[in-house]
């Protein structure tokens, strides 16, 4: 399965993690976006969803009608925040009262992850769920970050680059580190999902600055099922 749609993304979650009644159930969505991809298909799949926060530590929200159309279908069901999962004050405040958190290609963006995860877990209430896909290594956005240190061709960046903070490659990293914060159950699964182009002429019609930017790209899957959640992590090789 391609977790890195956000639809199978969710759909995962339903599947793997038995969510059928949302109604009653307060979801948040960690690393948003400014095209809210993960709230869309939450939304779609589980339209009764009884509350649906979205954060990002972004603030340029580019789909605008999309986001009123939230406004307007949920009211006050639904809520954005402009905040940083490493930051205190968003963690502090929902502390114990989150149902289930998602988070799809997100905490490769996050230079802390450790932190991050320990945010999730205090956020969440006693026995509930999360589901994260975050890249590990990704060697195309390592090479443009050291692009953009070299001045010869820093220049020819036409827009800022998306951070990005690899993780850690060994499996029994993760494993460790759940069960240290406080996660049951942890189980990883790794998968190989190629990432190809069918003719050169797509292949060449990327544009500069694309995240896959080759004819192809490896990408290993971790899958860690913490304290009855699941926990996807994207390696790019």
């Amino acid at each position: 399965m391609d977790i890195t749609n956000p639809e199978e993304f969710i759909n995962m979650c339903g599947t793997k993690l038995n969510w059928k009644n949302l109604s009653n159930v307060i979801v948040m969505d960690v690393g948003c976006g400014n095209v809210f991809d993960c709230c869309k298909a939450i939304l779609q799949q589980f339209p009764d969803v009884g509350h649906l926060i979205a954060l990002d530590k972004m603030s340029n929200i580019r789909n605008v009608g999309l986001f009123k159309k939230y406004l307007k279908a949920l009211g006050e069901r639904f809520q954005f925040y402009v905040a940083d999962v490493q930051i205190k004050p968003i963690v502090q405040y929902y502390e114990g009262m989150i149902d289930k958190i998602v988070s799809r290609n997100a905490f490769q963006e996050i230079s802390n992850k450790k932190l991050a995860f320990e945010n999730v877990f205090r956020m969440l209430k006693p026995g509930g769920e999360t589901a994260i896909t975050f890249n590990l290594n990704d060697e195309i956005s390592t090479w443009l970050e050291k692009m953009v240190s070299i001045p010869k061709w820093n220049k020819y960046i036409v827009e800022n680059l998306t951070p990005f903070f690899p993780g850690r490659l060994e499996i029994g990293y993760y494993k460790c580190m759940m069960k240290t914060i406080g996660f049951r159950d942890v189980q990883i699964v790794r998968r190989n999902i190629p990432f190809t182009y069918s003719t050169d002429k797509k292949c060449i019609a990327l544009p500069p600055l694309a995240q896959f930017s080759g004819p192809r790209a490896n990408y290993d899957i971790y899958t860690i099922n913490l304290r009855g959640k699941l926990l996807s992590i994207r390696h790019a090789v």
